[in-house]
This record gives structure tokens, C-alpha cells and sequence, in this order.
């Protein structure tokens, strides 16, 4: 019970960090794919291919960190104390939050 609670805040806040870097990219694809869609010429029904394979691709990796990062947590919770766990988290999210930034 003592190690489910860290999981559960854990989890929590790896979705509201998905839904933060989701709503910053500004919806399919972005600002990048845009750069992308002019410099390849693409034509119209090439970008609505070229997209919806971007979006899926990027769907795809973050679910693939979500998973990674559950697990280290996970793998992590056998070995650090519960404060050793949140300062760990906290580390991460700042670091993440850094990121973000750049």
C-alpha cells in the first residue's frame, strides 16, 4: 500500500506532462510539420498523408515513454524510499519542465 500511492501520483503525472507537451505542439503535427509540408512542396492530399502518419508516429513514441518511464518508476519503488522516490520525481519533473522551456 505504502508503494501505491507514489505509483498512483506517479501516473497522474505522466499525463498531465503527455497533455502538456500535446497541447504545446498545437494539435496535428505543428509548427514543424508545416516547415516540413512547405520545404518538401507537398501537395495537398500528401500533407493530410504526411500528418496523420506524423501524429500516429508521435502517438506511438510517447506512449513508448509513458511505458519506459512507469516501468524505471516501477523498477525504482523496489529500491529508493518512498522520500528518495518523490525527491527522484521531483528531479525528473523539474528536468522535464527545463526542457520544455528550450
Amino acid at each position: 500500500m505504502k508503494k501505491l500511492i507514489p505509483t498512483l501520483l506517479i501516473i497522474s503525472v505522466l499525463g498531465l506532462g503527455a497533455a502538456s507537451v500535446s497541447a504545446r505542439q498545437g494539435g496535428e503535427g505543428g509548427p514543424h510539420c508545416d516547415r516540413i509540408s512547405k520545404k518538401l512542396e507537398l501537395t495537398t492530399e500528401q500533407e493530410t498523408q504526411f500528418r496523420g502518419i506524423m501524429k500516429a508516429k508521435h502517438e506511438s513514441m510517447k506512449s513508448y515513454h509513458e511505458e519506459q518511464r512507469a516501468k524505471t518508476l516501477s523498477q525504482l519503488s523496489t529500491v529508493l524510499t518512498e522520500e528518495q522516490l518523490a525527491k527522484y520525481e521531483e528531479m525528473s519533473e523539474r528536468r522535464f519542465r527545463h526542457k520544455e522551456k528550450k
